[in-house]
């Protein structure tokens, strides 16, 4: 019924709400800044541009693992997970596409990775 979908919906813009306004993991701020002392040893502009990039999604992609899998600690560590992937394989990254949904994607994928290998 519709009062209950708005019920819902109003509970769930609220749970993400406050995970967006979070402040980010330091775990996560260092790992970027790993990235960024590598990247300044390159000199390299793309790589500079994704970096800000991946920075701008943080909130997005632990507001999507929190969605699934509900546990904090288990959603960082998905966040980072992804993080290092991203970096990883960043020459595969076409810029100019959506950088937020191809991070959602190698997160997604890496949630079913870790479900498979618990089963």
């Amino acid at each position: 019924p519709a009062p209950v979908r708005d019920h819902l919906g109003h509970q769930l813009q609220g749970f993400y709400a406050a995970i967006l306004a979070e402040a980010q993991p330091q775990r996560h701020l260092d790992l970027i800044a790993q990235f960024n002392a590598a990247l300044m040893a390159q000199g390299d502009a793309f790589a500079s541009q994704f970096r800000d990039g991946l920075l701008a999604a943080l909130p997005g992609l632990r507001a999507f693992a929190m969605s699934l899998v509900v546990d904090s600690s288990r959603a960082e560590d998905l966040v980072q997970e992804t993080l290092v992937k991203a970096w990883a394989n960043q020459h595969r990254f076409r810029p100019g596409s959506n950088l937020m949904a191809w991070l959602i994607t190698i997160l997604r994928n890496q949630f079913y990775t870790e479900c498979r290998k618990r089963k």
